[in-house]
């Protein structure tokens, strides 16, 4: 709701021709294209909601001091003076809004008066399509309403003076997706062993086994994203694990598990997806927003390079490796 420095003065008549009311006829709900620099563009429906002003002189011959309010507005509250009167009203049906029009309890039917409004409240009601389908960015776009007498936009009745022809809205909001990425164990360093840990893997003589380790993340997302893989070492296209002895590299695959995500690509559910370094992945939301969702990064030397490794006893393997998430695609 907020008020506007319009300036109505009507010559009231208490009668049967509700023209001679104070009245007001709304337009019905329209359409407005806004648009970011890009040119990515939404359509917004707009309609009134609700409506408020206040009318001199006072006295309870003012039309709008009564609760009997018509048409297509709903009484919300009056208060008055003996200079003034205010009144807020609601909209029936703002889709599709009848004419409002209200007449003073008190005078007989004839009686005439000018009465002038200084300022106008109005309430809008905007509807727009769900921000989790459209681009980040600054969307504007205008709306304009022409103000008068019959045939206007919004329709103030007979005998009436509008201090301004037209009131053009104009329509600004921001999209700026969440992405948000943090590590729930807050670990900073990623240990792998054999499934069931290095004192077996010693009791079956070290026997060639992978090395696996995961780090929990909480990803929070309302639209696509992309990812990307860097390594500090790599064998072929993935990243890889340096020994501090001879600086030999084995492989280390690395793959993520996204619950309710999937590869824009190939649709494929992110459990699991392998990721190569060099390479964006795109994913998308299956359920349109996820907030805080457990997710896991797993790494794996395989069984054929543990029998390497295995070859420096007392040696340490290491090795960066580095997720970019990026939520322009």
């Amino acid at each position: 709701m907020f008020d506007l420095p319009i300036e109505v003065t009507k010559t009231y008549t208490k009668s049967e021709n509700i023209r001679k009311h104070w009245h007001t006829q709304f337009p019905s709900e329209r359409e407005v294209s806004v648009q970011t620099e890009q040119g990515h563009m939404a359509r917004l429906r707009v309609s009134f909601s609700a409506y408020s002003g206040e009318l001199r002189p006072g006295r309870d011959t003012n039309p709008v001091f009564t609760q009997n309010v018509r048409g297509g507005c709903a009484y919300v509250r009056t208060t008055a003076s003996a200079s003034w009167a205010r009144f807020g009203w609601s909209v029936r049906n703002p889709s599709a809004p009848a004419a409002c029009h209200s007449q003073g309890d008190n005078g007989d039917a004839g009686f005439t008066q000018l009465f002038q409004s200084n300022w106008l409240g109005l309430g809008l009601r905007i509807t727009s399509p769900s921000p989790l389908g459209l681009q980040n960015g600054i969307y504007t776009g205008t709306l304009t309403y022409s103000l008068g007498g019959a045939g206007k936009d919004i329709d103030f009745g007979d005998d009436v003076i509008v201090s301004d022809d037209s009131l053009t809205f104009r329509f600004e909001f921001t999209v700026a997706h969440e992405l948000k990425v943090t590590r729930a164990d807050h670990a900073d360093r990623i240990v792998l062993q054999p499934d069931r840990g290095w004192p077996s893997w010693f009791d079956h003589g070290g026997s060639a086994s992978p090395l696996r380790g995961e780090m929990t993340l909480l990803l929070s997302s309302s639209a696509p994203f992309s990812l990307s893989l860097q390594c500090q070492y790599m064998v072929d296209t993935q990243c890889a694990l340096r020994s501090d002895r001879d600086g030999t590299d084995v492989p280390l695959s690395t793959s993520v598990t996204f619950p309710g995500i999937q590869a824009m690509d190939t649709k494929a559910p992110a459990i699991r997806y392998p990721l190569t370094h060099h390479r964006r992945y795109p994913f998308e939301n299956v359920e349109g927003y996820v907030a805080n969702r457990p997710s896991r990064v797993h790494f794996e030397v395989s069984s054929n390079a543990t029998p390497i490794m295995a070859k420096q006893p007392g040696s340490l393997w290491r090795g960066d490796v580095t997720l970019v998430f990026d939520s322009q695609l």
